[in-house]
C-alpha cells in the first residue's frame, strides 16, 4: 500500500515551474485547473486557497462605484448589534459627508461631539440592549427620547433607513449571481456572466422585448448556416 502513497517524483529531464503560492490568482476566472500544476504541488496550492478563503468576484465593478461600496461600509457602524461593537467615530462621520445638504459645517463639528457623548450613553442604557438592526434603534431612541437629545444622530439615522431601499437593485443583482454562477459554471466568463445578471435583475423591461425581435437581432449578428 505504501506504493500507492509515495509522492511522484519528476524526471532530471522534465523541470518543475516553481509556483508563487503569494501571488496565486484570486479571481475563479483567471484560476488555471488545478490539474495543470506539478502533481507535489497540488496540495500545497489547494491549502493556500482554503487559507484565504471565499472570494468575491469583481464582474460588477462597473455597475457598483467605489461611493456606493463607501456609503454601505459608514452605514454599517450605525448598527447596535453586540453592544454597538461596530460603532466607528470616523465612518459616522464619513457618512455625514455623503449629506451636505442635510449636515452643513457647523453641524459637522456639533455631530463629533454628539457621538462621543451618544456612545457612552446608549452603553450604560439597558433598553439598547439586545437590538437587531438600525431600524430597531431608531425606534427606541424615539421611545426615550434620545432622538431629541442627539438630533444629528437620529437625522443620519432616519437617512440611513431610506438608503436600502435605493440599493434594493444591488441586493438583487448579487442574488441573482449567486444563481447564475454556480459552482458548476464558476469560470463562466466576465461578458456573459454581466449579460445574464442584467436580463435576470432587469425582468421588468426584457418583459416588453419580443422574441421576433432577439431572433432577428441575434440572426443579425453574423452569417449563419440556419435561421431560428
Amino acid at each position: 500500500m505504501e506504493a500507492y502513497y509515495k509522492r511522484m517524483k519528476p524526471s532530471p529531464s522534465t523541470p518543475i515551474n516553481v509556483v508563487d503560492m503569494e501571488n496565486l490568482p484570486s479571481d475563479p476566472v483567471d484560476r488555471p485547473r488545478i490539474l495543470e500544476y506539478d502533481a507535489n504541488q497540488r496540495d500545497e496550492i489547494r491549502r493556500q486557497y482554503w487559507l484565504r478563503g471565499p472570494y468575491q468576484p469583481k464582474e460588477f465593478g462597473d455597475r457598483f462605484s467605489e461611493a456606493s461600496t463607501e456609503l454601505l461600509s459608514c452605514m454599517w457602524a450605525l448598527n447596535p448589534r453586540d453592544s454597538f461593537s461596530m460603532f466607528d467615530l470616523s465612518k459616522l462621520i464619513r457618512l455625514c459627508e455623503f449629506y451636505p445638504k442635510d449636515f452643513n459645517s457647523t453641524d459637522m463639528i456639533e455631530f463629533e461631539n454628539e457621538l462621543e457623548i451618544y456612545h457612552q450613553s446608549v452603553l450604560n442604557d439597558p433598553k439598547f440592549k439586545d437590538l437587531n438592526g438600525i431600524a430597531d434603534l431608531a425606534r427606541v431612541m424615539v421611545e426615550t427620547r434620545k432622538n431629541r437629545t442627539y438630533p444629528l444622530l437620529y437625522r443620519l439615522l432616519k437617512l440611513a433607513l431610506v438608503l436600502p431601499v435605493a440599493t434594493a437593485t444591488v441586493e438583487r443583482c448579487f442574488s441573482s449571481m449567486k444563481i447564475i454562477k454556480s459552482n458548476l459554471r464558476n469560470r463562466i466568463g466576465e461578458e456573459f456572466l454581466n449579460a445574464c445578471v442584467i436580463c435576470a435583475v432587469e425582468r421588468e423591461a426584457l418583459v416588453e422585448v419580443k422574441d421576433e425581435d432577439v431572433m432577428e437581432r441575434f440572426n443579425n449578428m453574423r452569417l449563419r448556416r440556419g435561421k431560428i
